[in-house]
């Protein structure tokens, strides 16, 4: 199968780890960055379409059982976890995008290489120049795969800045720390909620 390179454009970006791979239970994985797509977005149709299109070629057109996809609606995450409540989250989908190499992250304008007077990207090196919140534009490749389990995941080639947005809210666990009383510990106690 052909792979082919699909673009988002101006969608909003958060779990942000495009200059360091993201760390799960003290191990390093992947570089990902996680994609907000309002539902009016044309490029949802174009994803819907190749998750369709790699389905009949890898699984003969049929949704394997526990098959995982990265492109998810919003409102299917809303009743197992609250954060998707969240006002930003509204109408949206998420795609969630990975890779073990570090993906190209560039500005929104181009410098004229004076020499050749060609236009040249010009590469983000600060970490902190892309928050979560802000507007990029990125391209991603689709993929299934097949162990474990059965599922399309989602490649991170590359991402454009494009503009700052409002800063996303933190997700707060459902723990609370000891009161002052007991500050000479180092405990917490979790709430009656499941993560």
């Amino acid at each position: 199968m052909q792979k082919k390179i699909i673009q988002l454009k101006n969608v909003r970006i958060t779990y942000i780890s495009l200059f360091r791979k993201n760390l799960w239970q003290g191990k390093e994985t992947k570089y990902q960055a996680t994609f907000i797509i309002h539902k009016s977005n044309e490029v949802i149709k174009q994803l819907q379409e190749q998750i369709e299109v790699i389905k009949k070629l890898k699984f003969d057109g049929k949704t394997p059982k526990n098959f995982f996809c990265c492109l998810k609606d919003v409102d299917d995450l809303k009743e197992d976890n609250e954060k998707y409540s969240a006002e930003h989250y509204n109408d949206s989908f998420t795609l969630t995008a990975k890779t073990d190499y570090k993906p190209l992250v560039v500005e929104s304008y181009q410098n004229t290489n004076p020499s050749t007077g060609k236009k040249e990207k010009v590469l983000i090196t600060d970490e902190f120049k892309i928050k979560a919140g802000d507007y990029v534009n990125a391209f991603i490749e689709l993929t299934a795969y097949d162990t474990p389990g059965k599922g399309i995941s989602c490649k991170l080639l590359g991402v454009q800045f494009c503009k700052h947005g409002e800063a996303l809210p933190s997700y707060i666990p459902p723990f609370d720390f000891i009161d002052e009383e007991n500050i000479d510990t180092n405990d917490f106690d979790l709430l009656d909620e499941d993560f």
